[in-house]
């Protein structure tokens, strides 16, 4: 996939994951961490604008590419994707950069892998921070606007493998809007794959599982968004017992225009933390 500009004071990791090389990036070196998962075909420069906030806030974040995204290795076979294989990437992750616990989240796939995470380690999970997450009221959305995308992966043939591979070699502009677009472009029979992987599994987990999650949550909702309905933000943040929702202006407010929420996102990490630190 097209590489995304790494940040001067950014620290590029590749490590070994199930025999695959997997990518992450860390920012920051403050004591508190906070971990970043991108959504379904992004890169993790996707998240670039929260991440920069929180690293001014004093904050580590990790920003990993999941495999099928990203800096990572891209195999055809859908079985490499699901979300609890999402799940366990994180939680090797953590484990090998002793990493105890963390905040965690991220958009739309990185939203339901946190709630996913906290079901599985609650113990791992200080705070979640959910935006854009797909629950049932989404999926239909989601299916409708992936299938075309999958069809053409899969079956495009030579012209589509000629537009991705010339996308492929556009160099990052360091804007990181453009660069989150060029990093998604991989080879399309892996995209195909990738798709194909994480739609035939569970998107989230059910509902009287996350009505068990106490970690606290951020969850943001964006108006006149299909994929991603503010029904199911509002319904989340219904459904987790320490939840706080969130509205964004638009789709693209935290990626053009963040100020508003990314001082959100701050003040909810603090308030986290701090409760964290006064518990122990």
């Amino acid at each position: 996939m097209a590489a995304a500009a790494t940040r001067p004071d950014a620290r590029v990791v590749t490590r070994e994951w199930r025999g695959h090389r997997v990518v992450h990036e860390e920012r920051g070196t403050g004591r508190r961490t906070v971990v970043l998962v991108h959504g379904l075909l992004l890169p993790a420069v996707c998240n670039a604008q929260t991440a920069d906030a929180l690293v001014a806030a004093g904050y580590r974040v990790i920003l990993p590419d999941l495999l099928g995204h990203g800096r990572s290795d891209a195999p055809d076979d859908p079985a490499c994707y699901r979300l609890d294989l999402a799940v366990h990437q994180v939680r090797d992750l953590l484990d090998d950069l002793g990493l105890e616990r963390v905040m965690l989240g991220g958009m739309s796939l990185g939203a339901n892998l946190a709630v996913e995470f906290a079901a599985r380690h609650p113990d791992r999970a200080v705070a979640l921070f959910c935006e854009m997450p797909v629950l049932e009221r989404g999926v239909a959305g989601a299916l409708a606007s992936l299938a075309p995308l999958w069809a053409a992966f899969r079956f495009g043939g030579r012209p589509v493998r000629a537009l991705f591979a010339a996308l492929s070699r556009l160099p990052a502009t360091g804007n990181d809007l453009v660069d989150t677009v060029l990093g998604c472009v991989g080879a399309p029979r892996s995209m195909a794959a990738v798709l194909q992987g994480y739609a035939a599994g569970a998107a989230v987990p059910p509902r009287p599982v996350r009505e068990t999650i106490t970690t606290p949550a951020l969850v943001v909702g964006h108006t006149r968004d299909w994929i991603h309905p503010m029904d199911d933000a509002e319904l989340l943040a219904d459904q987790l017992p320490a939840a706080t929702l969130l509205c964004a202006r638009h789709l693209l407010e935290l990626r053009t225009d963040p100020t508003r929420l990314t001082s959100a996102i701050v003040a909810f990490a603090d308030r986290a933390f701090d409760e964290e630190q006064v518990a122990a």
